[in-house]
């Protein structure tokens, strides 16, 4: 491999250990995924019952 050729190893090699600890830790305090404090959003069905009631 030639000497440019080991250079973007390296760098690449840093790059994906950064991200991956960087990924990690951000799972490991729960700032990854939905978040579970948001209430789920309010959905109409269609046997609802109207606002004024049945007629």
């Amino acid at each position: 491999m030639s000497e440019n050729g080991h250079l973007i190893w390296l760098i690449a090699t840093a790059v994906m250990i950064i991200l991956l600890l960087a990924v990690g830790t951000l799972a490991a305090a729960g700032l990854l995924g939905p978040d579970e404090t948001t209430p789920a959003p309010v959905t109409l069905d269609d046997e609802s019952e109207p606002a004024g009631g049945r007629r």
